[in-house]
């Protein structure tokens, strides 16, 4: 007997509306970034926009699988994605530019809408609405399609490791988008070969629905919660581990990878994690975590604490997507189902990116959701056996009661020795309180309220944030930039952007007005104003820093020096006026300005050749704002910089070698480059001791100008072999910057 060929070619369908769909958001979030910059609200109305017409293309599958035949629903559909072809491929209308003041919000999402948002709408519905076309197919499977949100959920994961790995590397925006409509086209076809198979098989007719049940409104609820609490996790850990413990690049593919892979295991015809075991490694899962945070806040355990967080976030999505998956409703209900788990989804990423950082001061989304699965662990084991513990296994009751009384006592004493110790230095203290919290954990673990509750307040209690082995913390800000901190030791203080040092400064007054960290005098920044010291010119010196930090350079003062610091976080720029914090900016005296906002798009507004310095350190938790490291963004400085001036670039990293880019961009505008590596001589008790390892470019129009650095034995010029292929607006191989 001939093989039906339906299934594969639905298969096919779903998969490549899937990958258009994953590709298609970074694609255009690159063409928009050197326009708007990279500031939260760009990302944040970015993110609305996708998932707002996510919404609406499931609410369209729902609507006209409800209303609407099968033949009509196939024409229609096929008519849209015919007609949206009209608008690709992508492309921004030319002379495009964002209004100067207000309004930028509604100007994007006019420039989205136009460009992108008919393609996506009639994407998002693709998922739910294809895989209600293969329920009314008549083919064997067609009585559960559910395994075919498997199939898409695998071309979301290819697109989301293809981009960064395939697509950015070798193609250009422009390219991308070129193949990127050659795969919608592809898509239309394979919709219509849909449509076909459907109309020459056999009269297409809703399936019986033998185990048909009514969908409540609490059946409705636990759908959104279900996808909510993986979602939301998704991008709690993803802040969580590189606020505290590592800011790592492209880390965010990580937990997004792995909530897609939750969607194929439990959306699978045979999942290869069951429920049951699911709930089982997720409540030791849970436990764990709290006793690497408890670790945490004593021994550097990184690698160990980022493995730990990944496997509980894996383990409760897929408990999640597994409940979630047990209670899908029969196939009359499937586009409902789908509607609301995507609701949930918008509503976890609403929350972790828009209202999270204004309520919360540190990451508690996090601990917050972990806790909710403890719930989801209390409200699905209902009807199954308890965990097997030691405890349970006590015949003893007088025993079992005694132990429960002590414990008790003991996550008292925690949760008030967390409190009291909340901002000091007492680690014992604390150690001992957190750790009879952990223990708490193990022995009420067969007791499904009481663990639930208890992850909830030891989670809550556990914020790493909050702790610091050394340091005392005396300011803690957030915004969605992330979490700024500064730490005092020993008459000095700190300041951190996630994990990432940003500047220091010591609070005794012999060595106030020090510059130290990254900008050290006998480092590469006092290099470089040295050099300015020798170049003064009769009208003064104008100086633009790109990223303010805490205002260090202030203080290599010369007599007609100012200063233009640009800054797109407002709480540094707080933190750094704030002399009971940082007093470099007050106290050296030196004439300064803060201009607020996107550095590559505010300097534009500059006065050409106005400055005789560009200095850039924007960096922000070692992660790259590439746009303002592309040939067009030097062009803009190089516009900007008097005819003998020069660029000064801060490229200390952890995890990329930023000199080949750089070398590429130089050669490519005709500049001359030089490179310096300073690695300071520290002596404890000294101020040396809060010099910083460093890595700075400078770049000038000719050798000329730059003779200085070249005369110097520290600053070298590139190697032969030490260029790459330049970033541009239309092409940034992020990859490729990964130092070895």
């Amino acid at each position: 007997m001939k093989r039906s060929p339906l299934l594969p070619v639905f298969a096919a369908t779903l998969f490549t509306s899937a990958y258009l769909i994953f590709s298609v958001q970074p694609m255009v979030s690159k063409m928009l970034l050197p326009m708007l910059g990279g500031s939260p609200s760009v990302w944040n109305t970015a993110m609305v926009f996708f998932q707002a017409i996510l919404l609406a293309g499931y609410a369209y599958a729902h609507g006209i699988s409800k209303y609407l035949s099968l033949h009509s629903q196939i024409y229609l559909h096929l008519g849209l994605l015919a007609l949206f072809t009209m608008v690709l491929p992508l492309a921004l209308p030319a002379n495009l530019a964002p209004p100067e003041e207000g309004g930028q919000a509604l100007w994007q999402l006019g420039i989205m809408l136009t460009c992108i948002g008919g393609p996506f709408f009639v994407l998002a519905a693709s998922a739910p609405l294809f895989q209600s076309w293969f329920a009314a197919s008549g083919h064997e499977d067609a009585s559960d399609p559910y395994f075919l949100y498997a199939v898409s959920n695998a071309g979301s994961m290819i697109a989301l490791l293809g981009y960064p790995l395939i697509a950015e590397p070798l193609f250009t925006v422009s390219q991308q988008t070129m193949i990127w409509f050659g795969g919608y086209v592809a898509l239309i076809a394979l919709t219509a070969l849909c449509g076909w198979l459907i109309r020459r098989g056999v009269k297409p007719s809703q399936p019986l629905d033998s185990d048909y049940q009514p969908v409540t409104a609490c059946n409705r609820l636990v759908w959104i919660a279900l996808s909510f609490i993986p979602s939301s996790l998704m991008l709690g850990v993803t802040t969580a581990i590189t606020t505290d413990i590592a800011s790592v690049p492209f880390f965010w593919i990580v937990p997004l990878t792995l909530y897609l892979l939750t969607f194929i295991i439990a959306f699978s015809k045979k999942p290869m994690i069951d429920v049951a075991m699911a709930r089982e490694l997720t409540v030791y899962a849970l436990c764990l975590v709290v006793a690497v945070i408890t670790l945490g806040a004593i021994v550097s355990i990184h690698v160990f604490a980022i493995i730990v967080h990944l496997a509980a976030f894996f383990l409760c999505a897929q408990l999640c997507h597994g409940e979630l998956a047990k209670l899908k409703p029969s196939v009359s209900h499937l586009t409902e189902y789908f509607l609301l788990i995507s609701v949930g989804g918008v509503l976890g990423g609403i929350f972790n990116a828009l209202i999270a950082p204004l309520i919360f001061l540190v990451p508690l989304e996090y601990p917050l959701t972990l806790a909710m699965v403890g719930f989801v662990i209390w409200a699905a084991s209902a009807n199954t056996p308890r965990i097997k513990t030691s405890f349970n296994a006590l015949e003893d009751p007088e025993r079992k009661k005694n132990i429960l009384i002590i414990d008790g006592f003991a996550i008292l004493v925690g949760i008030v020795l967390c409190f009291v110790t909340f901002f000091a230095k007492v680690q014992f203290l604390q150690t001992m309180g957190v750790v009879s919290i952990v223990v708490y954990l193990f022995v009420m673990a067969q007791n499904r309220a009481a663990f639930a509750i208890t992850v909830l307040t030891a989670l809550l209690l556990l914020q790493p944030t909050l702790w610091n082995s050394n340091k005392k913390l005396v300011l803690l800000k957030r915004n969605y930039f992330g979490v700024v901190k500064v730490f005092s030791n020993d008459d000095k203080n700190f300041l951190y952007h996630g994990t990432t040092i940003h500047g220091a400064q010591s609070q005794d007054d012999a060595f106030k007005n020090v510059p130290v960290a990254y900008y050290n005098r006998p480092g590469p920044t006092g290099d470089v104003f040295r050099y300015m010291d020798e170049r003064m010119r009769r009208g003064g010196q104008k100086i633009a820093a790109l990223g303010l930090g805490v205002g260090s350079i202030a203080c290599y003062k010369a007599s007609g020096r100012e200063f233009d610091f640009y800054e797109i976080d407002s709480d540094i720029a707080d933190v750094a006026q704030n002399d009971k914090y940082f007093s470099y900016l007050s106290g050296c005296g030196s004439p300064y300005k803060i201009i607020l906002g996107d550095a590559r798009l505010k300097i534009r507004n500059a006065t050409d050749n106005s400055y005789d310095l560009i200095f850039i350190d924007t960096f922000s938790s070692d992660n790259i704002p590439v746009h303002v490291m592309t040939k067009e963004a030097f062009m803009t400085y190089m516009q900007k910089l008097a005819p003998n001036g020069i660029i000064a670039m801060n490229i200390s990293n952890r995890y990329f070698d930023l000199r080949p880019v750089l070398t590429g961009i130089a050669k490519d505008l005709g500049l001359v480059i030089y490179f310096k590596y300073y690695s300071p001589k520290r002596e404890k008790g000294d101020i040396s001791a809060l010099y910083t390892t460093s890595q700075f470019a400078v770049l000038a129009r000719n050798e000329k100008t730059i003779a200085k650095f070249m005369e110097d034995d520290g600053w070298l010029p590139p190697k032969a072999d030490e260029i790459s292929r330049p970033w541009t607006d239309d092409y940034a191989n992020i990859l490729s910057a990964l130092a070895p």
